[in-house]
């Protein structure tokens, strides 16, 4: 895995972009451009000096740049990075102590090859938060990419000591192991990383859709919920389940335009999994649970990527 803002990392960002938001003066909603929400939030911070507002906009730069890194023009990659740094030293000048700020300063010296200098600021993450994953992650990174693979295999083998069923880590210490030609440890590590990361995305989709469901009974009026879970069901490979709660969402709101674009590319969807498919090889019954997870996981991207489904998502 490349390096990027560790989970952890980018929930405590998400959590200041929405305590910021939440002021009067900023109201923000999620369908409005990322640029408009950037702007909302940097607005604010230039109003309040709160490190958690400009921590999040550096988190936002950061994720902008390595998201489009390949895709948008240089100056622009430049520029997205130069932010980064000048909003990460705005927020430790509000607040030395920031975790993400610092993060993000680590993850723009390990993008630049700076990996001494990105081990300090991820060595200074780790001194604020001693238990964060994301810290022990990069950290690890940042040791193995300058070369110093036994110091990497030592971070990440404290990170899962502290979170032995980490994905993020069991990876980046197979890949240690692959790097060392060590098979049967990598393959170990990597079949540890799969099976977690599997129960972890089945865990945020349970998550998930109960708290949808506690909205609607707060709320059962709520036409943009009803679209949400839809969404929900559509991205992991259930997109029958969709159309009902997309058809109610618009007779509760006829006019919301998420709805109305969703359930026309919803029904483009079913038209195409109704194909009658090429004869083949009988599957077997006694397939296991790992190849049918990966097989839901596969048909929640093959819908995304059919029905280009999304927006208004509240």
């Amino acid at each position: 895995a490349g390096p990027g803002v560790g989970e952890d990392v980018a929930e405590a960002a998400a959590a200041a972009a929405e305590a910021v938001a939440a002021n009067p003066n900023a109201r923000a909603r999620s369908c409005l451009k990322q640029e408009e929400v950037e702007a909302r939030v940097e607005a604010q911070a230039d109003i309040l000096p709160d490190a958690r507002a400009w921590a999040a906009l550096a988190a936002m730069r950061m994720r902008r740049w390595e998201a489009g890194a390949s895709d948008i023009p240089r100056t622009t990659r430049q520029e997205l990075r130069d932010d980064c740094l000048k909003a990460s030293a705005k927020a430790l000048s509000v607040e030395e102590g920031n975790v993400v700020a610092w993060m993000q300063l680590g993850l723009c010296a390990l993008h630049d090859g700076l990996y001494a200098k990105a081990q300090g600021y991820f060595l200074q993450v780790l001194s604020e938060q001693p238990k964060l994953v994301s810290g022990w992650c990069n950290l690890g990174m940042a040791l193995q990419l300058g070369g110093q693979g036994d110091e990497a295999s030592k971070a990440y083998l404290r990170g899962l000591k502290l979170h032995p069923h980490s994905y993020q880590l069991n990876n980046n210490l197979a890949n240690l192991h692959r790097q060392h030609k060590e098979w049967a440890k990598a393959e170990e590590c990597y079949f540890k990383a799969y099976t977690n990361a599997n129960t972890n995305i089945i865990m945020i989709i349970m998550q998930a859709e109960e708290c949808y469901f506690k909205a609607l009974a707060a709320r059962p009026e709520f036409a943009l919920v009803y679209n949400n879970l839809a969404l929900l069901y559509v991205q992991t490979g259930h997109p029958k389940r969709a159309k009902p709660l997309l058809l109610k969402a618009l007779e509760l709101d006829p006019m919301l335009a998420c709805a109305l674009s969703n359930l026309h590319k919803l029904e483009h969807l079913l038209q195409l999994d109704s194909t009658p498919a090429p004869d083949g090889p009988a599957e077997s019954p006694a397939k296991s649970r790992r190849v049918q997870v990966a097989d839901a996981a596969e048909g929640g991207r093959r819908a995304a990527r059919r029905g280009g489904m999304g927006g208004g998502r509240g």
